[in-house]
């Protein structure tokens, strides 16, 4: 493998910051003072959050310990680094941004739509460093090895469409999951 240049490796780490300051502010401006919940370990933690008060950011990093442990066996040292980082910087900014209290819209459509564009832009940026941030990535990532058949937009829509519908359950808030279902198919 050829080494990579110092400028090489400053763009990586650029990215990366800016792929997590773009999916904050779609997570914190939009989606999280309008109720909707976004897919994986995000999701999670959100909804561990709306029952607690626990931080997501924290929440997020401790539900993905395990999947870390997981994917630096399947996928090596470097994938496991870069998204570590991804994952980090994301759930850092994310309760950072929390004490700003701001929401962007009350629509909840807007919320929705402009919320997953911001959302999907960033994960897109992180992805292009073949980096993740984590959770439902980790696990669609190893199932699309063993199945490489099943595209893994769908497995990692079936993992969420799971968080959604508990989601549903506990706050019986249905038209938020119908409009975190919309926000999810922008992403």
């Amino acid at each position: 493998m050829p080494k990579r240049s110092t400028a090489e490796i400053a763009r990586e780490w650029g990215s990366i910051l800016l792929g997590a300051a773009v999916y904050t502010i779609g997570y914190r401006f939009f989606f999280y003072p309008n109720g909707i919940v976004p897919g994986g370990v995000t999701g999670i933690s959100t909804i561990i959050n709306f029952l607690t008060g626990l931080p997501v950011g924290v929440m997020s990093m401790a539900l993905n310990i395990p999947l870390f442990a997981f994917a630096w066996r399947h996928f090596g040292l470097r994938f496991m680094l870069m998204s570590l980082a991804g994952t980090a910087l994301t759930y850092i900014l994310v309760d950072l941004a929390a004490g700003f209290g701001f929401a962007a819209t009350e629509n909840i459509l807007l919320a929705a739509t402009i919320g997953a564009a911001l959302n999907g832009m960033g994960l897109g940026i992180i992805y292009r460093t073949g980096a993740t941030t984590g959770g439902s990535d980790i696990i669609a990532k190893v199932l699309r090895q063993k199945y490489p058949y099943i595209n893994f937009g769908t497995i990692v829509m079936g993992v969420n469409l799971v968080i959604f519908a508990a989601y549903g359950v506990i706050f019986r808030r249905w038209d938020a999951v119908m409009y975190t279902i919309i926000a999810q198919f922008v992403v």
